[in-house]
Order: structure tokens, then sequence, then C-alpha cells
């Protein structure tokens, strides 16, 4: 089996005028999000062998967030650019491209990517992952290339939301 955890950033501010998109911050709203979101998964799902984020500062300092909230060591966050603003079919493939003897994986980052590929992996479409949004799809496969539509279970949890299947 293996469990893809995706997790959209937390809330983040527009208002630093000059300020490129990847390195807008989290707003107060999105860290503790975050926070809530980690004491809840925390109850009911596995945590990840590793977490790959994106880039932006955003989605870094999620990943940090919920690393800290499972006690998983900052050396199991890994950056990638590929989750900063690649269609979700470029994501997949660099999921299904990850070492086979892990297990249990998180990805941070961004809308629309990340609602397209929840939606290309699950059987019951989702209008919109939210800020702080998290979906943990359960494979019936033991490699990271056979992952598709074969799903064992699917949950989503956000912050205005307790844990759901969506399956």
């Amino acid at each position: 089996m293996k469990t893809l955890h995706i997790l959209r950033h937390g809330k983040a501010t527009y208002d630093y005028g000059s300020i490129q998109d990847i390195d807008r911050p989290l707003i107060e709203k999105g860290i503790q999000n975050t926070y809530l979101i980690g004491s809840r998964f925390s109850t009911v799902l596995t945590k990840p062998d590793l977490i790959i984020s994106s880039p932006a500062h955003r989605a870094i300092y999620t990943a940090i967030i919920f690393a800290r909230t499972q006690n998983i060591s900052m050396d199991k966050i890994k950056i990638e650019q590929i989750l900063y603003n690649d269609p979700f079919q470029t994501i997949l493939d660099f999921i299904k491209r990850v070492c086979p003897e892990l297990n249990s994986l998180m990805v941070v980052g961004h809308n629309t990517g990340f609602i397209d590929l929840v939606n290309e992996l699950i059987l019951n479409k989702l209008e919109e992952l939210p800020t702080s949004g998290l979906v943990s799809i359960t494979f019936n496969c033991d490699k990271w290339t056979e992952i598709h539509k074969d799903i064992s279970s699917a949950i989503i949890d956000y912050p205005k939301k307790k844990i759901a299947n969506i399956n």
C-alpha cells in the first residue's frame, strides 16, 4: 500500500505590493489553520516518510509547521520546483518516480495543480481544495508507478470541515 498526502499551503498574504508570488508569506490564520490540520492528522493518519514542498515561502513554511506537529525531522523535508506551478500531470509523473521504499509521501503546494491532481486520482471529484486543505489517499499497490484509481481509502480535511471520507 502507498499513501499520498496532498496538502495545500496555508493562507498567504497578497498585501506585499512588489513582492514576487513565490515569496508571499503565510498570514496568522494560515499558520493557525496548518497547526489545526496537523493536530487532527496525528489522530487518524500515518505520518509521511518524506515531505516534498514547493519552493514557495508559504508552502515551505506550511511543510515545516506540519512536520513540527508530527515530530518529523526537518531533514525529511525536500524542496521541488515542479510543485510550484506545474500542471497536475507533471506533478503526478514526479510522484510516480519517488523512491519505491517510501510508503507514505506528503506533497505541499498549490492550486490549480493540486485540485486537478486530486480529481485525477479519486472517483468523487472535489470542487475545491481550500488553503491548509489536506487530501490523503491510500492506494492498493506496492509501487508509486501503480497509483491511479485503485484506492483503498481517501479522506479530506480542512479547517472548516472535520476529516471525512471522499471515496
